[in-house]
């Protein structure tokens, strides 16, 4: 759902974001296109905690945090002042998906849980949940 969310709102940002907000906030626009997609990786990895859990590898946890917090150090220090605002939003859109999905492939006991995440965004799998067709 938060990838169709995602979707949407990419489509969609300036005739939203003009409805709410009027026409003084469209150059806002294409940061809500980058943070839209910052929500759907970051909704992976909240599921992909109960996983950790669940499997007893907790120990990635920190590592991962760790590796999230100096990608995004680093992805601000970098793109803000060459993008301003949606160098930030583009920052955490960059550390989301690398905490949350590449780094999966990086360490070797929790790939599995990598695999799971690219059946998720199979947009095969998304079309057939959204029209009720099973796998």
């Amino acid at each position: 759902m938060a990838l169709v969310q995602s979707v949407v709102l990419t489509l969609f940002a300036k005739r939203i974001t003009i409805l709410i907000y009027g026409e003084q906030y469209s150059p806002s626009v294409g940061i809500l296109r980058i943070v839209t997609w910052y929500s759907a990786f970051s909704y992976l990895g909240s599921a992909r905690y109960i996983w950790f859990i669940s499997e007893n590898k907790q120990k990635y946890i920190w590592r991962i945090d760790l590796i999230g917090a100096v990608c995004n150090v680093i992805g601000n220090l970098t793109l803000i002042p060459l993008l301003g605002a949606r160098g930030a939003a583009l920052a955490s859109l960059l550390t989301q998906v690398i905490t949350n999905f590449v780094l999966n492939f990086v360490f070797e006991p929790i790939r599995e849980n990598g695999i799971y995440m690219l059946k998720a965004l199979n947009p095969i799998i998304i079309w057939n949940m959204c029209v009720g067709r099973k796998r």
